[in-house]
């Protein structure tokens, strides 16, 4: 985790404002960032610009409803509809040509209740393109890829208390990847230790991020729905998220008002092979594993770098030898059909978990396996 966090995503800058950051996008070139500032005591809001490279402010401009840039980049339009110069904050006169230029591209598609079932509707044509059946909590939002091929829904945060045996939370904690469209690459993105509270696609819906209650922000493999990074640091809930265009920053906005930015790695994570990421995670070279039966996933090493574990299906999760890449053994649990594991410290053997993602109130169930053998021990 640690080679991850120095290797793959570390924070590069705080932005710097005078109050509380409500929101806050990227540009369409990166290069800038604006966002609703408002005074500690809340009495007076205004539009800043920021500098993404250093996180420093540029100017300010006299707004307290959220703005947009042109498709350029080159111009801001406040919420009030005024507009002005994104590199000098200059109004710019509203008989002004460039106010031809300024467009936004209308929403296609949101999520709707259709009968007390989630679906995803068409908004021109009011056409159901999908049924969203595995919710078991009613949906908080819903964020739709560039393309509109991808939606990720997330459900509202659930009860937490502190009290009595600790903290608790009872809630679906999880997000959900759909197909607009059609059902081949629905995922279920876990790892969130509470509730989510926002999310957005990085370019070409390659990846997700995420931004949770436990303070985290996260990001995923959109084809596969994997864990990739673990952003923390910022001691707030995360309420607000977003991706540069070209991937390469993530922005994080707690409850608070903070805003941090973060080296998020390459441009297009998930664009990179199994043994890119392996590499990057890990610092070593991902071997030449034996066997029909390859990973479907970013492989785990050992702490202390003697095996491999990943899933080769849902429900078979194979261990290899690092040195070698021979096969020590084939571990096989289809009691739920979601078998996941991880290998212990020492590289000797494997603990795997069994059951449903996407229900909170079952308990699942361990068990510990001989790495060599692929015996359970208990």
């Amino acid at each position: 985790a640690l080679r991850e966090a120095l290797i793959r995503s570390h924070r590069c800058a705080t932005l710097r404002s005078n109050g509380p950051v409500s929101e806050a996008y990227f540009g369409p070139t990166g290069a800038r960032i604006l966002g609703t500032v408002c005074s500690p005591k809340g009495r007076d809001c205004w539009q800043q610009l920021w500098e993404t490279k250093t996180g420093q402010p540029i100017c300010s401009l006299p707004a307290d409803k959220p703005g947009r840039f042109s498709s350029d980049g080159a111009y801001i339009v406040t919420g009030a509809g005024k507009v002005f110069d994104a590199e000098t904050c200059r109004p710019v006169p509203e008989n002004a040509s460039m106010l031809l230029l300024m467009k936004t591209d209308s929403p296609q598609y949101k999520v709707a209740y259709d009968q007390d079932v989630s679906v995803i509707r068409h908004i021109g044509s009011g056409k159901v393109t999908r049924t969203l059946a595995r919710h078991l909590d009613p949906i908080a939002d819903a964020v739709f890829s560039e393309d509109n091929r991808y939606a990720v829904t997330w459900s509202k945060a659930g009860m937490y208390s502190e009290s009595g045996g600790g903290p608790t939370e009872i809630g679906d904690k999880s997000a959900r990847i759909w197909g607009v469209k059609y059902s081949d690459v629905d995922a279920v993105l876990v790892g969130h230790d509470r509730g989510i509270n926002a999310a957005a696609f990085g370019p070409e819906a390659q990846f997700i991020v995420t931004g949770s209650e436990d303070r985290t922000t996260r990001i995923w493999l959109t084809a596969s729905g994997e864990q990739f990074a673990v952003l923390r640091g910022l001691q707030d809930t995360i309420a607000a998220v977003a991706v540069s265009p070209d991937g390469s920053r993530v922005l994080s906005i707690g409850r608070q008002g903070r805003a941090w930015l973060w080296e998020a790695g390459t441009a297009a994570p998930t664009r990179q092979t199994n043994g890119d990421l392996f590499a990057l995670r890990y610092g070593v070279q991902l071997p030449q594993l034996a066997g029909e039966d390859q990973p479907i996933e970013l492989p785990k090493l050992s702490a202390d770098g003697r095996i491999i574990v990943a899933r080769v299906d849902t429900t078979r999760i194979g261990v290899w030898d690092m040195t070698t890449g021979r096969r020590h053994a084939l571990l096989t649990d289809d009691s739920y059909g979601d078998l996941r594991g991880w290998p212990s410290p020492d590289g000797k053997r494997v603990v795997t978990k069994t059951g449903w993602p996407n229900v909170a109130c079952c308990d699942d169930f361990a068990l510990v396996w001989d790495a060599s053998s692929g015996k359970v021990i208990k």
